[in-house]
């Protein structure tokens, strides 16, 4: 499973992904201003609905590829893995949405997206059914055997 959300050329194509979103959804854009061609995530008056939308942009705007193993397991290919397995994906605790500052003593934790707005009550469900905290992942240890 490892690797199994990461694009064609790894970090490169993430960023790449990044970019163009970034570029083509301008996120941080105001109701005013906004000039993204997708119109269903388009700003409206409606407040509400545009802080989804912002939500929305967000995540897209922030691909990462432990995020992308998340979402292709549990809605695109609907694997029936087990809690423990999707338990070992999630490396990353922060949602790729967070715009918040990040808890020093959860940097490692929190420095990349590890859930997207759509998988944010899956990720809920896999963590008290494991009993994990938001602060733990146990992916890194598991796969590469080490222990910190």
């Amino acid at each position: 499973m490892h690797d199994i959300g990461n694009p064609p050329f790894g970090h490169f194509g993430e960023a790449a992904i990044k970019h163009w979103f970034r570029k083509v959804l301008a996120p941080d854009a105001s109701i005013e201003f906004d000039n993204c061609p997708f119109l269903p995530i388009r700003y409206s008056a409606d407040r509400h609905l545009n802080e989804l939308k912002q939500t929305l942009r967000q995540d897209l705007c922030h691909f990462e590829g432990n995020a992308q193993a998340i979402r292709m397991a549990h809605h695109l290919l609907k694997l029936n893995l087990t809690y423990a397995q999707i338990g070992c994906v999630l490396k990353y605790t922060r949602p790729a949405y967070w715009q918040g500052a990040t808890p020093k003593e959860f940097s490692y934790l929190m420095k990349k997206p590890g859930y997207y707005w759509s998988e944010a009550e899956f990720v809920k469900e896999v963590q008290e059914k494991l009993a994990m905290k938001d602060f733990l992942s146990f992916s890194t240890d598991l796969y590469y055997g080490s222990g910190r």
